[in-house]
């Protein structure tokens, strides 16, 4: 639904909209759809109102590739590396881009020590990305070593790669809509599930403020269920006896507390 998203986007925009998201959105949708000189200006749009954003410089070096504008690729790719160390992508992308200028010959000072590049930045992918096809990329690796640029391009081309910044956004939006449904109650089972997801990209990538951010989140949401969990004990007490005063008082301030989390965790998400 990309000429939705963009439809969207301009709406966002049209409205007062004033940082880069909107952009990103454009530009990711235009690349998809391969309209990659739309897709480059609204980047470059996004780069203005956020020039330290790394996945914006990220996007940028996708597009360039697309363009078989090697240099600015690797440049855009390596300005998102220097913004964050600890971002998988840019570091397979990288490979993409010195192996195609390799190929199409552009850029001669690109293409050297081609050897070290490869082996530094698919060994920094493998580490930040656990979601790569270990067998992948040792075939890519093998038809690297025989020369064999264009069938490892396609091999790495096709790596799936799991931006961990969808898989932070991923985890909030299906909190978000679980609140949307106009129920109070929170699965517990979800959320721990989504907390194991979220610790293991923390773990992987300490430096990733994105999950931290998703992490603080969900432990408000653990935060709501326990707090009806202590109301639904309270309550408990109170049917067995009915003049338990402490539990009255108990269950009284633990239903201001447990509103005000669902209150905290609304504006967290909004």
């Amino acid at each position: 639904l990309h000429s939705e998203a963009i439809a969207e986007a301009e709406s966002a925009i049209e409205k007062g909209a004033r940082d880069s998201a909107p952009y990103i959105v454009l530009a990711e949708s235009l690349y998809k759809m391969e309209n990659y000189d739309g897709a480059l200006v609204s980047i470059r749009r996004g780069i203005e109102i956020s020039p330290d954003y790394p996945d914006l410089h990220n996007l940028l070096g996708r597009i360039y590739l697309k363009q078989r504008k090697c240099r600015e690729a690797v440049e855009s790719f390596r300005r998102a590396l220097t913004l964050n160390l600890y971002y998988g992508e840019p570091y397979l992308n990288l490979i993409k881009a010195y192996i195609l200028n390799s190929i199409i010959k552009q850029d001669y000072e690109i293409s050297r020590d081609l050897d070290e590049k490869f082996d530094f930045n698919i060994k920094r992918a493998m580490q930040l990305n656990s979601f790569l096809d270990a067998g992948k990329v040792e075939q890519a690796r093998a038809l690297f070593n025989e020369d064999r640029l264009d069938e490892a391009l396609e091999i790495i081309e096709g790596l799936n790669v799991v931006p961990l910044k969808a898989t932070a956004e991923d985890v909030i939006l299906e909190l978000y809509l679980t609140l949307l449904q106009g129920t109070d109650k929170i699965p517990e089972d979800e959320i721990e599930r989504h907390l194991d997801t979220i610790r293991q990209v923390v773990d992987q990538n300490p430096a990733f403020a994105d999950a931290y951010n998703s992490l603080g989140i969900l432990y408000a949401a653990k935060c709501k269920i326990l707090m009806d969990k202590a109301s639904e004990a309270f309550g408990k007490a109170l049917e067995i006896n009915p003049d338990y005063e402490k539990a009255k008082k108990n269950q009284r301030l633990t239903e201001n507390d447990r509103q005000g989390v669902f209150i905290l965790l609304k504006a967290l998400l909004d």
